[in-house]
């Protein structure tokens, strides 16, 4: 029998999955690497048997496309990458190399979630800077949770397919979790995404502080006189959701907003309204760029999960015309997507 083994690897945490050669789930191990024990993870790798191949997810592959054998130069564009998205590509190689020493020379297939938006328009993607500059250094919109939004659009596919319905040309994809992004789909295509040249821009996140002015950077470490790696976890890993209320728990942070009558809870409202605005907007926007939106799919472990923001969201849509029934709220499945891409190579 030939299995294959999914490793993804988030910013917190990471799940071994194990697929048959027809797509059934049959292992798993899936932690968080602040309760990680270090020796169960190997163990249960060592004890795999019969894996044929290797489906890893990597964040940032660049204007690879995918799924793509990891060779040498695979890994230097991995590498290279790793200043674009330092914690989830660090993760990736240092699972790689982790894997190959357990698994030999078993093929390893990199998937990257910056594939399915190679199909971002130029006027979607470029960066306003000297274009020499930013053709040298590779600067430009990348766009990240391909591989989430993709599972999400598959099982959506599937809902209108059964229904026979038309499927709707227009649709935005909010996956809301640890990292949130928006994504605009027309015509089944990434269309814009609201992560930039990293996963940091964009909408507010647990940890990250999402779209700010370019210059915080400088005005922090003149007045904290601290160094710029310093500002950068501040930015990265300490902002967000945990910056404004010092908890990463998301749920209950919403919980106490939704029964709060008493205005109790003033850093977790103005966490949530800062949260609850960034994905109004980036919406708004998008609707504007492709012209109008057909429905809003939510995913991830607040997307999905969160009737409440999923009907904050939706009261401001009156604009849009966008109604209970345009809104669909998908458990999305990446490492089945995984299974599936790298199954016949």
């Amino acid at each position: 029998m030939n299995n294959i083994l999914v490793v993804n690897p988030g910013s917190t945490a990471i799940k071994y999955i194990v697929f048959s050669s027809k797509g059934e789930q049959l292992e798993k191990l899936e932690f968080d690497f602040s309760k990680t024990d270090i020796k169960k993870n190997k163990e249960f790798l060592e004890n795999l048997k019969n894996i044929s191949k290797i489906g890893l997810r990597v964040v940032h592959g660049g204007d690879l496309d995918s799924p793509i054998l990891i060779d040498k130069k695979v890994l230097g564009q991995i590498k290279e990458f790793e200043i674009f998205a330092p914690i989830h590509n660090k993760i990736a190689l240092d699972e790689i190399k982790k894997l190959r020493q357990i698994f030999g020379d078993t093929k390893i297939y990199a998937v990257f979630d910056t594939d399915f938006h190679r199909t971002i328009p130029k006027e979607n993607y470029t960066i306003p800077i000297n274009q020499e500059i930013a053709k040298k250094y590779k600067i430009r919109k990348y766009g990240f949770h391909g591989t989430a939004v993709l599972s999400a659009l598959n099982q959506v596919q599937d809902i209108f397919k059964k229904k026979k319905k038309k499927f709707p040309q227009n649709i935005i994809f909010a996956h809301l979790g640890g990292g949130s992004s928006v994504t605009a789909v027309k015509n089944k295509k990434s269309f814009a995404n609201s992560m930039g040249v990293t996963p940091l821009s964009g909408l507010m996140m647990k940890t990250r502080a999402g779209d700010v002015d370019p210059d915080l950077n400088k005005i922090l470490i003149k007045k904290m006189k601290k160094s710029i790696t310093y500002i950068s976890d501040l930015l990265s890993n300490k902002s967000g959701f945990l910056g404004l209320t010092g908890s990463l728990d998301t749920r209950k942070i919403i919980e106490k907003v939704e029964t709060d009558k008493k205005g109790k809870y003033k850093k977790e409202k103005l966490a949530f309204d800062l949260y609850l605005n960034s994905i109004v907007e980036k919406i708004y926007a998008y609707a504007g760029l492709m012209g109008n939106v057909d429905i809003i799919v939510f995913s991830g472990g607040i997307g999905e999960d969160n009737e409440f923001l999923r009907n904050q969201i939706l009261k401001k849509m009156k604009l849009l015309g966008i109604t209970k029934k345009d809104i669909f709220a998908i458990k999305i499945n990446e490492e089945k997507e995984i299974a599936k891409q790298i199954k016949n190579l």
